[in-house]
């Protein structure tokens, strides 16, 4: 046990930690978009301004070429803080701005009409080549940098910074990792204990018959090993449901009701309880198994029929509010005292009421899981001496 708490422990912190570091990446990388994002923005918006002002004033000269005896250029070369420089077809400097220097690499081996980033004097920038083009023919091109150096920096620290968030995450993580590895260990436990208290009573019974020295009864025996099967199989139900498995059918929930309607009336004939629907004319569809949802209802009518007192009524209910169908199944019996109520969808949980049942306890536990996983809503009222009333709510399909 120690071994697999260890192992589960580990698995959910690395986890944990990886899910971190990927949120800090993302974040880091994110913020690296949206920086260049602007700065781009900014150099194509003065740059493509600057390139149709160079390809205008070259077009009005009359020569359609670029002169680096250019006033025009001349003026607007001057922007503090932009190194610009204008070029030839062959990436000759005709004209740049008084900011400029010329960068390690080639002017021609940088992309044209992309973005890259360089260095001028010591400082970095992010740079951009548009072509000027007169009269539909290319006469050189435009270069301009936008100083990135404070982003660099910034992002340098702020990976410092992330580091040391994320270094002092994982003693976080690993209490976390335990926490939650001894959280599903208990669901194992739970099942075991769960397990063992429903079997505890029928094997106790069984190893009584057969080690006892009277006649075996057979029939009892069979009947011994039908709970211990029945307790088995509703635990293993339950457990299946709480690991929320979705169920994805549809029924026609106002059909099912007549069927159980039918079935309850027939179980309630010894204590001559009668049984009053009042369903819409309308069918109900909702999702969910028609199987498993007739299991949940049945659950309850039988515990109205179970605890209902003789000549007694148990009331069957359906209407849609709108996206729900709403089912309420209501009884007059004894009702149940307000300590039990807290605890009634309990697993293994009999109340207080001294009356003897024959079930395991899990039924309304089992109910409830079913209609949850169908997305719906299980609740129940009841007052001492004046019945008990189940409703359940279901989306519609």
């Amino acid at each position: 046990m120690k071994k697999i708490r260890f192992q589960l422990a580990s698995w959910y912190s690395l986890g944990i930690l990886v899910m971190m570091l990927a949120l800090l990446l993302l974040f880091y990388q994110a913020s690296q978009i949206v920086f260049y994002r602007q700065v781009e923005e900014t150099l194509r918006s003065h740059l493509t301004a600057l390139a149709a002002s160079i390809g205008q004033e070259a077009k009005g000269a009359g020569c359609n070429c670029l002169s680096a005896e250019s006033t025009f250029l001349e003026g607007i070369l001057q922007m503090p803080g932009m190194p610009t420089a204008v070029l030839n077809e062959d990436y000759q400097i005709i004209k740049e701005s008084v900011d400029w220097r010329r960068p390690e690499k080639p002017l021609s081996a940088y992309p044209l009409n992309h973005y890259f980033n360089d260095k001028l004097t010591g400082l970095s920038y992010r740079f951009l080549i548009l072509p000027v083009s007169s009269n539909g023919a290319s006469i050189g091109f435009v270069l301009m940098g936008h100083p990135i150096d404070a982003f660099l920096n910034s992002r340098a620290t702020m990976a410092k910074v992330m580091i040391i968030f994320f270094l002092g995450l994982i003693a976080p993580a690993l209490f976390l990792g335990r926490f939650l590895a001894e959280k599903a260990l208990a669901k194992e436990k739970q099942l075991i204990s769960d397990m063992a208290h429903s079997l505890k009573t029928p094997l106790a019974v069984l190893q009584s018959q057969l080690e006892g020295s009277s006649k075996l009864n057979k029939q009892s025996l069979i009947n011994n090993v039908k709970r211990v099967s029945r307790a088995v199989s509703e635990i293993l139900e339950t457990a299946w449901l709480e690991n929320g498995q979705k169920d994805k059918a549809v029924t026609n929930l106002t059909a099912l009701l007549e069927e159980l309607a039918e079935i309850s009336q027939h179980l309630g004939e010894k204590k001559a309880i009668s049984l009053v629907k009042n369903f819409p004319a309308a069918a109900v569809f909702v999702s969910g198994s028609k199987q498993k949802l007739a299991k949940a209802i049945l659950t309850v009518l039988e515990n109205a029929i179970q605890y209902g007192q003789k000549n007694g009524r148990v009331k069957l209910t359906l209407e849609l509010k709108g996206r729900q169908a709403i089912l309420q199944i209501a009884d007059n019996g004894p009702g149940i005292s307000p300590k039990d109520l807290p605890f009634i969808f309990d697993r293994f949980y009999r109340g207080r009421s001294g009356l003897k049942t024959k079930g395991s306890g899990l039924g309304l536990a089992i109910a409830k899981n079913i209609i949850e996983n169908m997305g719906g809503e299980i609740a129940l009222q009841s007052k001492k001496g004046s019945g008990t009333t189940v409703t359940v709510s279901l989306p519609t399909s």
